[in-house]
């Protein structure tokens, strides 16, 4: 065994030292005019790019071997020609490959060495052309073998080579009939005689008529070439004795597809048994029925013919566990048991080779994931071990005890992923990767496309934490890692254009021919991008063994830590969704909703709490300043969030003033939304007639807002525009919201009012590239008609809250600054949309420590981008008119149960966002 694992890390090992040898080998083949020596310098190039394009597990069987011969002669060459001797050639061929990388490393890079490895090159070089070509022969034969392989893996034939981990094993491929037979034989053996029972079968179902039955996903292979053989389990109606079977199908390998397709060839035997039937018995309709009341705790044998008769032989096999009981799932083992790297691997190849079998066939239509891939537990009063013997079995889709499976492919709806089937087995390969299940609930509220793109999405967020896992120093998690993410992106199941239509044209409209050929591609493609790193890992990283590993199992299961069983969260989701608003689709009436947005932060309060989250997030008002003695100021909880005053206008007041009133009626309305912020109020204008003489102030207000350590807001808020006539810049601003992106690496968000004239285009800087725009709507979504035109498609408009603001806090602006403007507009619905931006990244930091799995970070971190939150806030809203979005967070929540719902949300807009990049 360490012999081969030694001939399997040689490619690697070539690699690292072909290049550099090829540099030194060359120019002393050209001085010395040696044409063998060149070639073997021009192939080991060739040799080390194509080992750098190929995995391991992508490699032709032989080229561990050739890799080994290859470091072997670089190795006498650069020692030449003192290893040419039977006794130093012995020693040479001892030594491991890391042996000889090693040694080669320090040739190339050791000054004194290296002058004497190029000493032996030259006289190597010098040789006679017969004395080199073995040499060269054997370089020319592994650049070859890589070389072809490199252009099946990257060419668009898909023609692997015949003897490497990309095609299935001779004993995994057998034509598509052997699968019909099975399934169709077992059904037909399974049905119930209820007669022959001597106790009411099926107590606690219907009146289905079969026995449960499960097939063992351990087994189907070929016996000698000439059997198929298959582990079948069948139980009584207790499940407290289950017989085992081992069925055998004929199957004559010398005239039998390659690839496991078509049908069983003709056979001049009876019935195309192999097998000579004299010594059998013919199993006859409610026998299995008879030996499950007769128990025998033998392994029998059966075979079974083209007529789907069956056959017991005469010697049955000692049982290596008595099992009993219903099973465990797969999800409730991981939670009862620690699983060894080992374990790992093996179960998952053996899970995806039978899922790779059975792909095309009437198995496929029982789900298969980790609640429905059972394990047999043994009979304790016979081995009390408290053991789990590590067997998967799935359901046959007869009888009532089989989950329906999806389709297997979907042409139509907003499916994220469009092979479901692939998709979860992507999802188990995960779950006994990380050793846990990913807790995926079957919501009855949500459509199967809701449910496939939920557990979509879950899944590639905990992709990111297997990545992150060590496997007690395994080297090559990352290959059980691309099986998982192969399953998880379906691009790599989608045809290509030689062996059918692309999926955008899809298989609803093709022949049932044309539609196999597309299946039989994707199941091709499973082998390769799923089975074939499994098996290699299986296969190289541990010895084949036919011994199954017995599992130890806790008394009690693991329990994961989950936010939506929080008593507080529960309690507060329930307060919040008993607000009529938040089960009516929006606020009841015009007056109410900054009340409704008050409860939604009171939720969001409440999560920060349990998250143990401290850090506010800090929002910037660019604006004419805030009167501080205004009533709704003076409470504590308020005043203390106004952290910092600057004032860039021309007063230059030390501490925070307005004499114009427009500051403060936004800084109340932020405030109202997003009562937990801090604010930072920046004057940038003593009026909004002074705005477009203070562009400098502007520009260094924005600089001192997203860069100054003092400041460094993750919002600024501008609720001020100005026109964007044709012809007109505004570069001092534009270079400073340029720099403050740059600064931050996009992590800060600018909002400005998008403007109030109608009959001209979006003002700036809502019209800067950076800077997401706000419309004002009506608290029903309507935009108003003062917003600015917009013509062609262009991009959404987003639009909040613009009007409709509640009488006492309009007359406590009014009543300290009475001609101020405080009519409906832009300017309101920014300060609003700004304070809805706050919260969501308040709560975006909740989530994190709430959820408890790796990946959120780097979910909530896209929505601090611009890009990221304009999608959040997409999901959000509600389409009031042509590319009109209102954004409406008190429809979004209450469309909502639990915050694992809203985060899904989150990453839908994430993935959106990854779209448009």
């Amino acid at each position: 065994m360490e012999d081969s694992r030694n001939r399997v890390l040689a490619p690697k090992l070539l690699a690292s030292v072909a290049q550099d040898a090829s540099q030194i080998l060359f120019p002393f083949a050209v001085a010395n005019a040696s044409g063998p020596a060149a070639e073997i310098a021009t192939r080991l190039l060739y040799i080390a790019d194509d080992l750098s394009t190929q995995e391991l597990y992508q490699l032709p069987y032989d080229a561990g071997k050739l890799c080994l011969w290859a470091l072997q002669d670089l190795f006498e060459i650069c020692k030449w020609p003192t290893l040419s001797t039977p006794k130093a050639r012995a020693h040479l061929i001892s030594k491991s490959p890391q042996d000889l990388r090693d040694s080669l490393v320090q040739l190339f890079q050791s000054v004194d060495l290296r002058q004497r490895a190029q000493a032996s090159i030259g006289r190597f070089c010098r040789e006679k052309p017969d004395k080199i070509r073995p040499f060269q022969a054997r370089f020319i034969k592994l650049s070859n073998s890589l070389m072809k392989n490199a252009q099946s893996l990257h060419g668009s034939n898909f023609e692997t080579h015949e003897d490497s981990y990309l095609t299935p094993l001779a004993r995994d491929t057998f034509p598509n009939e052997v699968h019909k037979l099975l399934f169709d034989g077992v059904k037909s053996h399974s049905s119930c005689v209820q007669q022959i029972h001597v106790t009411p079968v099926f107590k606690d179902t219907r009146d289905d008529g079969w026995h449960r039955t499960r097939l063992c996903l351990n087994s189907g292979f070929l016996l000698d070439n000439q059997s198929a053989l298959f582990n079948i389990i069948t139980a009584t109606s207790n499940m407290d004795y289950w017989q085992e079977m081992a069925i055998n199908i004929s199957v004559r390998r010398s005239n039998c597809s390659a690839k496991g397709q078509g049908k069983l060839p003709p056979d001049d035997s009876v019935n195309g048994m192999d097998y000579d039937l004299s010594r059998s018995l013919p199993i006859r309709h409610g026998d299995v029925c008879t030996r499950l009341e007769n128990r025998n705790y033998a392994r029998i044998y059966l075979d079974l013919d083209r007529d789907c008769h069956l056959y017991e032989r005469p010697d049955p096999e000692e049982l290596q566990h008595v099992i009993s009981g219903c099973g465990i799932p797969l999800s409730h083992l991981l939670t009862m048991s620690e699983l060894t790297v080992e374990h790992k691997i093996k179960l998952s190849y053996a899970i995806s080779r039978a899922f790779w079998q059975f792909y095309q066939t009437e198995l496929m239509e029982t789900r298969w994931t980790s609640e429905d891939i059972l394990f047999m537990p043994v009979d304790e009063s016979i081995l009390p071990s408290g053991g789990v013997p590590l067997r998967a079995f799935v359901s046959f889709p007869f009888g009532a005890e089989h989950n329906e499976s999806p389709s297997e492919f979907y042409d139509k709806d907003q499916y994220t992923h469009r092979y479901p089937r692939i998709l979860f087995l992507g999802i188990v390969l995960l779950e006994i990767g990380l050793g846990q299940p990913l807790g995926l609930e079957n919501d009855p509220k949500l459509s199967p496309v809701g449910l496939t793109n939920k557990a979509h999405i879950r899944a590639k967020l905990k992709l990111k934490q297997l990545k992150k896992e060590q496997w007690d120093g395994f080297h090559w998690k990352e290959y059980f890692v691309e099986a998982v993410e192969n399953c998880l992106d379906s691009a790599n199941f989608k045809a290509s254009s030689k062996r059918g239509k692309s999926r955008h044209q899809g298989d609803v409209n093709l022949d049932e021919s044309a539609k196999g050929m597309l299946v039989s591609a994707r199941r091709d493609a499973v082998y390769r991008k799923v089975v074939a790193p499994l098996h290699w890992l299986a296969k190289v990283g541990f010895e084949d063994s036919e011994e199954v590993p017995f599992i130890p199992t806790r008394q009690k299961p693991r329990q994961e830590p989950k936010s939506s069983n929080n008593e507080e969260l529960r309690r507060s989701w329930s307060e919040m969704r008993a607000h009529p608003s938040f089960h009516s689709g929006g606020s009841i009436n015009t007056e109410v909703f900054l009340d409704d947005l008050q409860i939604l932060a009171g939720h969001i309060t409440r999560c920060r709490r349990l998250a143990k989250v401290t850090k506010p997030i800090r929002v910037a008002i660019l604006d004419t300043g805030c009167d501080t003695n205004l009533p709704f100021f003076q409470l504590p909880q308020r005043s203390g969030r106004l952290k910092g005053w600057v004032d860039f206008a021309a007063s230059g007041s030390t501490s925070a003033v307005d004499t114009f009133g427009h500051g403060t009626f936004m800084t109340r309305l932020l405030l109202h939304v997003a009562p937990i912020v801090d604010v930072y109020l920046i004057r940038v204008a003593e009026n909004i007639k002074d705005l477009e003489n203070n562009e400098e102030n502007i520009a260094r207000a924005i600089e001192y807002s997203g860069l100054d350590p003092e400041c460094k807001a993750d919002i600024i808020s501008m609720s001020f525009g100005f026109p964007n006539r044709p012809g007109t810049s505004h570069n001092t601003i534009s270079n400073a919201i340029d720099k403050v992106i740059e600064g931050r690496g996009d992590s800060v968000l600018l909002l400005a009012s998008a403007g109030n004239s109608w009959g001209r285009r979006r003002d700036f800087p809502a019209s800067h590239k950076d800077v997401i725009p706000i419309y004002a709507a009506d608290s029903k979504g309507a935009f108003l008609l003062s917003n600015p035109a917009h013509t062609g498609k262009g991009p959404k408009k987003l639009g909040t809250y613009g009007t409709d603001i509640p009488a006492p806090i309009t007359q406590e602006i009014q009543d300290r600054f009475p001609k101020v403007d405080l009519s409906a507009g832009t300017s309101i619905a920014t300060a609003i949309a700004a304070g809805i931006v706050a919260m969501t990244l308040s709560y975006t930091a909740a989530l994190p420590s709430l959820l408890k799995f790796g990946g959120s970070e780097e979910v909530c971190a896209k929505l601090c981008t611009k890009k990221g939150m304009e999608q959040m806030l997409l999901a959000m809203s509600l389409t009031t008119g042509y590319r009109q979005q209102f954004i409406n967070p008190i429809w979004f929540w209450g469309e909502k149960q639990k915050d694992i719902q809203v985060f899904v949300a989150m990453c839908s807009a994430v993935e959106e966002m990854n779209k448009e990049a």
